[in-house]
């Protein structure tokens, strides 16, 4: 019969513990059941691997060339079961990238179905040259920016627009204009959810404007729904997230406050890019 990699680890247990009562400890085994362990690893053998006196069992030779090559056959397994891994969600796994978390509520859906059987996931980062690079190695199969990306071997389209809007409680003195400029929030406290991509680069100007970070996406809806302070909110989040009633959203006219996103891919990923459709 061939041995187990438990009895292996066993093994190793044993030597690395310096006893049997502290392999058998540190294994939650009893020492019994430790001990027919090695018993039937050595009956595999047909050789003692154990040197054993009335109180102590320490490793003989063979046990100490049992041990050596034990800790390669462990580590040789992990290394299959890693590559393995590896393999598996490199053909199940397709990464996003995106500089926005917004167009992502539409694209990881279409993609979902476009790609079944696929595992969708994707990655907010503000730094759109990072984003580039990884999809000129291959890391992300499709990238969403603020802006078309060149390359002979890169394909894009205007993909989904976003705008910025400012969300008041009824009652707030600037919830009855029809527009606002970021300048009109000057001296105002507003709560602001964190890992907004690029959007972040818009809010990090208002120096002038107090904000009250949430980076858990349930306590800031919360915190909006029980709270009579402003947040953002976009078109596309009000379609997807908490629709904030009794709340009333007015649109920021700043240049910098309504983004066309622009999805790219490498031609090698075309057949996929060209079947997901645009929502402008």
């Amino acid at each position: 019969m061939m041995f187990e990699l438990q009895q292996l680890q066993q093994l190793i247990a044993i030597a690395e513990s310096g006893t049997l009562s502290a392999a058998a400890e540190r294994l939650h085994l009893s020492q019994p059941a430790l001990s027919r362990s090695m018993q039937k690893l050595e009956e595999h053998f047909g050789a003692p691997l154990f040197s054993r006196t009335k109180n102590r069992m320490t490793l003989n030779e063979t046990g100490v060339v049992a041990v050596q090559q034990a800790r390669c056959v462990i580590e040789a397994t992990e290394s299959f079961d890693a590559a393995v891994r590896q393999k598996i969600k490199s053909l199940t796994l397709r990464i996003i990238g995106s500089c926005a978390p917004g167009p992502l509520w539409d694209l990881v859906p279409d993609i979902s179905i476009l790609a079944s059987g696929m595992t969708i996931a994707y990655e907010i980062l503000d730094d759109e040259a990072l984003l580039e690079a990884r999809l000129r190695d291959g890391t992300y199969p499709l990238v969403l920016l603020s802006h078309p990306m060149e390359g002979d071997d890169i394909v894009c389209k205007p993909y989904i627009e976003e705008q910025l809007f400012v969300s008041f409680p009824a009652g707030h003195q600037l919830a009855s204009r029809k527009h606002l400029w970021a300048k009109d929030l000057d001296g105002l406290t507003m709560l602001l959810f964190t890992n907004l991509g690029i959007w972040s680069h818009f809010h990090n100007k208002m120096t002038k404007t107090h904000f009250i970070l949430q980076t858990d996406r349930q306590a800031f809806s919360d915190l909006v729904t029980a709270s009579v302070l402003p947040n953002f909110v976009t078109n596309l989040s009000r379609d997807h997230q908490n629709p904030q009633l009794h709340r009333v959203v007015v649109p920021l006219m700043d240049k910098e406050a309504k983004k066309t996103f622009y999805l790219c891919a490498r031609k090698s990923n075309q057949q996929l890019f060209a079947r997901i459709k645009p929502r402008i």
